[in-house]
């Protein structure tokens, strides 16, 4: 089934942004709801609008907690090759700067490598993992991918055409024939980012690859794929599938890399369920 489209106008947020410093650097993030906390991260040269849609339906329930990871945003971008490793450590810190002692950890691709970072190596923080199309070791088409969004931005290319960059790599056949669904994506594209924060979020990428430890996560996880990804194949996901005990597998049907973005009533109604579940 196909959920109602997400209004472009989700990346627009008026509220005033608090900043924690962590892990040596300043990191930026929004807050809102009441509740358990659930944390949501980013992919790769995204910062925190992505989720802004996403923050609204989650904190009728929950108190939800977005970032700009280093690198993009508001949030520090120092220059020095950074590593999921270093990422993992910034959000941690910042749940200890906010006084929280676990939460619900969400990670859409690049971000939801940062989850498993967490999930695997601090088992106390992570109440429960949810990770969307996320690979496991960065694919070259994914790192391609990475490396031609940088040249895009050495070469200013226009916004417009960035956008539809996106569109063509991240939305599926089905959503591109969709009226206005190439221009929706386009009016959602990232803002503005840096070359140096692209380059050492790809060192981070690059350099990631947990398959010898992602089996390692305790903790109840929902792992998400979807057909139509071609950064992130589902053999990613069916290999932490394979390896990750307590988990839920769920594959998203005539769905590109993003399925938040394509089917939002569908993801978010897995997503609520999932994080309703008891924890034993």
């Amino acid at each position: 089934m196909i959920g109602s489209t997400v209004n472009p106008t989700f990346l627009i947020s008026t509220r005033a942004m608090p900043i924690a410093h962590v892990n040596g650097i300043d990191l930026y993030y929004e807050s809102q709801g009441k509740g358990r906390p659930v944390v949501l991260i980013a992919g790769f040269g995204m910062d925190h609008r992505v989720w802004q849609y996403t923050a609204d339906v989650l904190s009728r329930q929950y108190r939800v907690i977005y970032l700009d990871n280093r690198g993009v945003g508001q949030s520090s971008c120092p220059d020095h090759a950074y590593t999921v490793k270093m990422m993992a450590e910034d959000t941690i810190g910042l749940i200890a700067t906010l006084g929280l002692s676990s939460a619900d950890f969400v990670g859409a691709s690049f971000g939801g490598c940062v989850v498993q970072e967490i999930a695997a190596r601090h088992p106390e923080i992570a109440r429960s993992a949810t990770i969307l199309c996320s690979p496991v070791k960065a694919s070259p088409r994914l790192l391609q991918f990475a490396r031609l969004r940088i040249e895009m931005l050495q070469a200013d290319i226009p916004s417009a055409i960035v956008g539809r960059f996106f569109a063509v790599t991240g939305l599926s056949n089905d959503y591109m024939t969709r009226p206005g669904s190439v221009e929706q994506l386009v009016s959602a594209s990232p803002a503005p980012v840096s070359e140096i924060g692209l380059k050492q979020q790809l060192h981070a990428m690059s350099s990631f690859d947990s398959r010898s430890w992602v089996g390692e996560i305790r903790c109840p996880t929902l792992l998400i794929s979807a057909d139509e990804d071609m950064l992130v194949e589902l053999a990613d996901v069916s290999f932490m599938a394979s390896v990750v005990k307590r988990h839920r597998l769920h594959v998203f049907e005539k769905t590109g890399h993003n399925p938040w973005f394509e089917q939002p009533d569908d993801f978010h109604a897995l997503l609520l369920d999932f994080l309703s579940l008891p924890i034993n």
